[in-house]
C-alpha cells in the first residue's frame, strides 16, 4: 500500500503548476489535472493526505 500511495504522491507532486508552492497546491489540488473526474478525485485524495502529515 506505502507503494501506491508513494506513487500517487509523485505523480500529484509532478502534476504541481510551474512556481506553484506546496500551499498553494494544496489550496487548488486539482491544478495540473488534465484529464476528467478520476484524475481529480485522485488529487484530492492525495492532497487530504498530504494534509494529515504524510
Amino acid at each position: 500500500m506505502l507503494a501506491l500511495v508513494t506513487a500517487a504522491k509523485a505523480w500529484w507532486e509532478a502534476s504541481r503548476p510551474a512556481g506553484w508552492s506546496l500551499e498553494e497546491h494544496l489550496a487548488d489540488p486539482t491544478a495540473g489535472c488534465r484529464d476528467g473526474a478520476q484524475e481529480r478525485a485522485l488529487a484530492e485524495a492525495v492532497a487530504q493526505w498530504v494534509r494529515q502529515g504524510a
